[in-house]
């Protein structure tokens, strides 16, 4: 029986961080496969995401069917809390995002059977996540997850219930 090829889609590097006393919780580096995302579709939109390990997960919110320029979100929370957090890149120039003009991504689109989806990615600069509680009344975040520059990915799709590569 011939083994099975699995195909690298990516290389994450991160860390996650108490938000609170800087306190380092965790730190790796990823080779993503295929098998490392998970994509669930939300109306127009598929949230892909990627288990980070300590309750953690990050996450893309990438509308597949929007003309435009390609806005998209990143997320992380913790499973075992009810948490949140949300950023949003806004296209700046063909294949470029920022948000708030500290973070920056390259990135391309591919067409799918989906309609237009995120097909690479690459982190130009380290992005911080905040997670925060969302029980809690104040908006302090309790967590960061800083996803390193350099980092980059080549996001997979859901074609048929079915998570390919394209």
């Amino acid at each position: 029986m011939a083994k099975e090829e699995i195909e690298t889609i990516g290389a994450l590097n991160y860390a996650i961080f108490d938000h609170v006393t800087g306190e380092l919780i965790s730190k790796d580096s990823k080779i993503l496969t295929v098998k490392d995302i998970q994509i669930s579709p939300v109306k127009t939109s598929f949230n892909k995401k990627i288990e980070l390990g300590n309750h953690f997960s990050f996450s893309l919110a990438d509308n597949a069917t929007r003309t435009g320029p390609k806005n998209f979100g990143l997320s992380s929370r913790r499973d075992d809390v009810r948490s949140f957090a949300w950023v949003w890149f806004v296209e700046d120039y063909p294949g470029h995002a920022k948000h708030r003009d500290l973070n920056e991504l390259h990135f391309d689109t591919k067409t799918t059977p989906n309609g237009n989806e995120i097909h690479c990615m690459e982190f130009l600069t380290d992005v911080s996540i905040e997670v925060s509680r969302l029980n809690e009344s104040s908006h302090i975040p309790a967590w960061r997850v800083e996803i390193y520059k350099g980092s980059m990915m080549v996001w997979p799709v859901l074609v048929d219930g079915e998570i390919r590569s394209l």
